[in-house]
């Protein structure tokens, strides 16, 4: 809070779209890939890594960039990254992504319509 007023968050919809194409997407396309046959057991040991190096990643950024850290959805996306099958299919950080774009955009209606 600055002089009683929320933090404006200046995260433009240009920042989200590049950390969704060069984190969030590349991610959620190797998951599939990584749950293939192809890499048996050692697919699932490198969806882990990657899956904890995203989180780190994305977890600094929206610390950083964002005007309040979205705990509950964060840690949402990241446990169903963590299911076996559920992590394979489902693109969570995309989404994730996604749900936090539209809720600060709409969070930002909300602030013109009061401040008119």
């Amino acid at each position: 809070m600055i002089n009683g007023q929320k933090k404006k968050s200046d995260v433009s919809g240009m920042e989200f779209f590049l950390v969704w194409f060069f984190i969030c997407l590349p991610k959620d396309i190797l998951d599939p890939i990584l749950a293939s046959p192809i890499f048996l057991g050692i697919g699932l040991v490198l969806n882990r890594v990657t899956d904890v190096v995203v989180m780190m990643i994305l977890g600094l950024w929206a610390l950083l960039r964002l005007k309040e850290f979205p705990t509950g959805s964060f840690f949402s996306a990241f446990t169903f990254e963590m299911v076996p099958i559920l992590g394979a299919i489902l693109p969570s950080w995309s989404g994730w992504i996604l749900y936090v774009y539209i809720k600060q955009k709409i969070g930002e209606r909300e602030m013109k319509v009061i401040k008119k």
